[in-house]
């Protein structure tokens, strides 16, 4: 169910944006508690946002920036637990 049907565009960009900031979620966290896509996600917060609130655009594209920066850091992690998993079937 789309928790922002009875709002404008406007007000849907908006209430994402404030959405990602409250709850220092990603694209995809934000993506999936609005049940949109990621694409379309990233396409309103990093492109349609600045017309509409640049001010809330520019506090959005760093925490954009963070996630991009951590994402590698996370990715890593999962590997290496991974890994981790599989020594410890290998050991049995």
């Amino acid at each position: 169910m789309n928790k922002i049907k009875n709002f404008t565009y406007d007000e849907a960009l908006i209430m994402k944006g404030l959405y990602m900031l409250q709850t220092r979620n990603t694209i995809r966290g934000v993506a999936m508690f609005f049940n949109e896509s990621k694409t379309t996600v990233h396409r309103q917060l990093h492109s349609d946002l600045w017309e509409v609130d640049p001010g809330l655009a520019e506090e959005v594209d760093k925490l954009l920036k963070v996630n991009q920066r951590e994402r590698s850091a996370r990715g890593g992690e999962a590997t290496r637990q991974k890994f981790l998993k599989y020594q410890k079937c290998q050991s049995k």
